[in-house]
């Protein structure tokens, strides 16, 4: 989607700051990633095809689960949150030191074996700025052990090396009330080809999801209960954005003590993974 650039310039969030990619963003972080296979002991159940609210027409739902949650450092002590799924795909959102807030993501699909984690296929991603997406290769080398940590060592292509260390999280065990989750978050959303921050999305008490991108494009979803987490279907609808017309089938994650709100999935009918990460303001 190379077109993806020129469409947001079109529609004036274009010139988005091109050197602000996730190849320079990692030069400052010294960026860390993880993944994983299908590790066991995740509680939730597997998510089923489902007809969801009039909101969301596609209610495609995500058929993969978060298997585990770790939280860490990188070397750059870059805090992190690594978001493993039973499909061996991974997330590893970065933050800035200073400000706390997410700059980049590293995201693919690993194998696990005899408690070793291994990705050839990473690719580092920002999470700042509009525009298209300048994707940097990663191969992730990571020792798991089940609800304990997950500590490794990501290679980019031009052979810099960062390592992590992380701690399992266990809050994703429970399914948090649709009240907790009801707010407004402001964050990034990043893909391969894209990535857009400043987008606001509100969460209602029933659950019902709204919010827009840049060029009048707005974003429809119903959040459904899917064993000890939420799934979501982001509708992407009118307006001239390079999402236009599509829709983001992902699993929901609520950082409670941040605030912070996870959505990690694949764009439906696509192995293209992307990754909403917003903060609640109210």
């Amino acid at each position: 989607m190379l077109a993806a650039s020129t469409l947001l310039a079109a529609c004036g969030g274009g010139g988005s700051d091109a050197a602000n990619t996730a190849g320079s963003a990692l030069n400052d972080s010294g960026s860390s990633s993880t993944s994983t296979s299908a590790p066991s002991g995740s509680s939730n159940a597997g998510s089923t095809s489902t007809t969801g609210s009039q909101n969301t027409p596609s209610a495609t739902f995500p058929t993969t689960v978060i298997a585990s949650v770790f939280g860490g450092t990188n070397s750059a002590v870059r805090p992190l949150t690594i978001l493993l799924q039973d499909d061996g795909s991974y997330f590893i959102v970065y933050s800035d030191p200073a400000s706390g807030n997410p700059s980049g993501v590293i995201l693919g699909t690993g194998t696990l074996s005899n408690g070793s984690f291994a990705s050839t296929n990473g690719l580092d991603l920002a999470l700042t700025g509009v525009g298209g997406q300048l994707t940097n290769g990663v191969t992730l080398s990571a020792s798991y052990a089940e609800k304990s940590a997950f500590n490794g060592n990501v290679t980019y292509t031009d052979n810099r090396v960062a390592t992590f260390t992380s701690s399992y999280n266990n809050a994703y065990e429970t399914l948090p009330s649709l009240s907790t989750l009801a707010g407004v978050y402001t964050g990034s959303i990043a893909n391969k080809s894209v990535r857009e921050d400043n987008i606001v999305l509100e969460i209602a008490a029933d659950g019902k999801v709204t919010g827009h991108l840049t060029c009048g494009c707005a974003i429809a979803a119903q959040l459904q209960a899917q064993g000890s987490a939420y799934a979501a279907t982001l509708d992407f609808k009118s307006g001239s954005h390079p999402l236009s017309g599509k829709s983001f089938g992902g699993n929901v994650y609520l950082d409670s003590a941040a605030k912070r709100l996870y959505i990690v999935g694949k764009m439906t009918g696509t192995e293209d993974r992307v990754v909403f990460v917003g903060t609640k303001s109210s």
